[in-house]
């Protein structure tokens, strides 16, 4: 193997004679790593002090050990904050839970989901400083100071902290959503859209969206229409003694898919979605009898 093969982006910025501005950028986008030959194996009791680089100053200036000294008082999270606006269009909130489906959440399960809402904040508050240096890059002319490579070399690598932030705060989101319909004893269909539905509302500002509430209300009145064809052809051929045909004690919310009854909050709640604020057993009976 040749000298110049085994020039690396590093070894050409440390070498006066080779230096390029343009391995620089090449170094910061995309750092060396030791071929996985040469990679030495590791047990998994050792891998908390695998790295391939050492930690900045810069950065044990801010964070070290023990990391729970790492956690701020509020005063110094709020002071952090005003040094880092956020952004428009709610792009670092967090999304609300829809009012329309409240009444199916336990309570219980409300105040776990206000926990998840909180560490998902607490993500997006790490992305403000990001967004907001993305900000000045693109609104202040730096020519004079830097070239425009060496900008976009800084610009990229923020990008790339903003994509494992969000993948991370949305992946909070979709816990929040599944926890809650399963918490709501949902139907499976249900529970696996909370991982697929996207929501069109306004800067993504709620948990589900409409369009999952949309399929929410199709898959209660299909339901619906299903208890009252079963209900009807029971009663039809099989009238029990000593009621009416059109009477029958209430049944389970088997479309919540968990054999709760419809008595309780899910009664209440489930009117909205029989007509006219009439749960889904009067309509079922009412129906039975014509």
């Amino acid at each position: 193997m040749s000298t110049e093969e085994n020039i690396t982006p590093q070894s050409r910025i440390t070498d006066p004679d080779t230096f390029d501005i343009s391995e620089l950028y090449r170094a910061l986008l995309q750092p060396d790593r030791e071929e996985l030959a040469d990679t030495p194996l590791v047990s998994a009791r050792e891998t908390k002090n695998t790295g391939s680089y050492p930690v900045a100053n810069t950065v044990k200036e801010v964070v070290g050990y023990p990391r729970i000294d790492n956690r701020l008082a509020a005063s110094t999270v709020k002071a952090l904050l005003r040094r880092n606006p956020e952004p428009e269009a709610g792009l670092l909130r967090i999304p609300d839970n829809d009012a329309e489906l409240q009444p199916f959440f336990t309570n219980d399960a409300k105040g776990r989901d206000k926990q998840l809402a909180r560490i998902q904040k607490e993500v997006y508050q790490t992305l403000r400083p990001v967004c907001y240096t993305l900000h000045f890059l693109e609104s202040t002319d730096l020519s004079q100071q830097a070239d425009a490579a060496s900008v976009a070399s800084m610009a990229r690598k923020l990008q790339d902290v903003l994509s494992l932030g969000f993948h991370a705060a949305e992946g909070i989101r979709l816990e929040r959503r599944t926890q809650l319909a399963k918490s709501a004893h949902w139907s499976p269909n249900l529970i696996a859209a909370c991982e697929e539905v996207e929501s069109s509302a306004e800067f993504d500002a709620m948990l589900f969206g409409p369009e999952f509430c949309q399929r929410f209300h199709d898959e209660a009145r299909n339901w619906k229409h299903h208890r009252i064809i079963t209900v009807a052809h029971s009663n039809t051929n099989n009238k029990p003694r000593g009621r009416s045909s059109g009477s029958r004690p209430f049944g389970t919310n088997h479309f919540c898919g968990g054999g709760q009854s419809f008595r309780g909050h899910n009664k209440k709640a489930w009117g909205n979605y029989s007509g006219g604020g009439t749960s889904a057993d009067t309509t079922s009976n009412r129906s039975a009898s014509h």
